[in-house]
């Protein structure tokens, strides 16, 4: 029997460093299981021959031995499938404080005119923090016992990064406010499984692959990749009533025999956790100023545009005759022409005295043309009430 798979799951994750296969280009290998009798092997065979069978697009060469079976053939997943955060959660993420930090900008420029969906100008780019309890489970298991703090029937959430780290950590209680995404951390975390553990007397009772709201992992790739590094623990992880490997979408349930005995290589405590953090992060003040924008853009509001025009500018006078940075939220409307004229105005205001600077200011060549480009960019975002549906 010969099927299609990603030999270099099957070589690093599960310990074959003697096997040699035959791969075609940088992408794509040959397995042949009637030369492998690794009992691990055999299971991820009858696992890979479980799952849906796409439409194969021609596989690679013959490696000389015979002819594959057109009905086991499984076209090959390199290269890996990866999953970014899901951006719907991204202003919830920030209220949980899962997201602390964000790059954020507004594209104002014309090209779609006034009414064109606020949310197509968003740029924004989040940094997620790192989730304090989050560990490598396979270098946590060389050290010895792997201590987990989860009531007795509690969930731990996985993530597989895309150099095969299997990273793990609590959903529960303090830590449920931190998102799958928070295993990895940083900009536009990136991996290619993820899912859920379920844990039962100490010992995991249930895998759930793809369970991730947040990266929607749903590539076989991802199903692969789960079950080898699984498939690597020993058995002693798993429950005596282990219920298998259930996939996100699929009816079918994947068992695991010869679960339990032995020592369980995981420590579960339960005790209690201290207060979440409720500081005031950077983003949810931009989130503030983002708000902001968008109340002051609502063609749906009662007060004329042309006054809150007027406060915006009557503003940006303020912050510039008593030496301050670009006041939130406008700033998020600036570019790089914007900051150099407020700079510029910012730097010969303070050499004018102190009773002369708001006229000073008004006065300013740059301040009139700043002053154009902060009416050009509010306009831009501007949705009458007929686009608000």
């Amino acid at each position: 029997m010969v099927i299609y798979t990603c030999t270099f799951c099957l070589k690093l994750q599960l310990g074959m460093q003697n096997f040699t296969p035959t791969c075609h280009g940088d992408m794509a290998v040959l397995v042949n299981f009637t030369q492998v009798r690794d009992p691990r092997v055999l299971r991820l065979r009858d696992i890979l021959l479980s799952l849906p069978i796409p439409i194969d697009d021609g596989g690679p060469p013959n490696d000389g031995g015979p002819p594959p079976e057109p009905d086991a053939l499984i076209p090959r997943p390199m290269p890996h499938a990866r999953f970014r955060p899901d951006p719907n959660f991204l202003w919830t993420d920030i209220g949980q404080r899962a997201i602390p930090e964000i790059f954020y900008t507004l594209n104002v420029a014309d090209d779609g005119g006034p009414g064109n969906p606020f949310e197509a100008r968003e740029l924004a780019l989040p940094i997620y923090q790192k989730h304090p309890a989050a560990l490598e489970l396979f270098q946590a298991l060389s050290q010895g016992a792997v201590r987990f703090n989860i009531p007795p029937e509690g969930e731990v959430m996985y993530v597989i990064t895309d150099d095969f780290r299997l990273i793990i950590a609590s959903r529960e209680e303090r830590e449920h406010h931190l998102p799958h995404p928070t295993l990895v951390g940083g900009d536009e975390p990136e991996v290619v499984s993820a899912g859920i553990l379920h844990f039962f007397e100490g010992r995991i009772s249930r895998v759930c692959i793809n369970y991730s709201g947040h990266f929607k992992p749903n590539a076989p790739s991802s199903v692969e990749i789960s079950l080898a590094l699984f498939g690597r623990l020993p058995l002693e992880a798993f429950h005596a009533h282990f219920e298998g490997f259930v996939i996100f979408g699929l009816p079918q349930v994947i068992p695991l025999e010869g679960t339990g005995g032995g020592p369980t290589p995981f420590e579960v405590t339960h005790h209690g956790h201290g207060a979440m953090d409720l500081s005031r992060t950077v983003a949810m003040d931009i989130n503030g100023a983002r708000l902001s924008i968008v109340a002051l853009t609502d063609g749906g509001a009662r007060t004329p545009f042309k006054d809150r025009m007027k406060e915006a500018l009557t503003k940006l006078q303020h912050h510039l005759v008593n030496g301050r940075p670009p006041p939130f939220p406008y700033v998020l409307l600036f570019n790089r022409r914007m900051y150099r004229m407020y700079s510029r105005i910012l730097a010969d205001i303070q050499l004018v005295a102190a009773k002369g600077r708001y006229k000073a200011v008004i006065d300013h060549s740059k301040f009139l043309l700043l002053k154009a480009l902060l009416e050009s960019a509010l306009t831009a975002l501007w949705r009458p009430r007929s686009a608000l549906g």
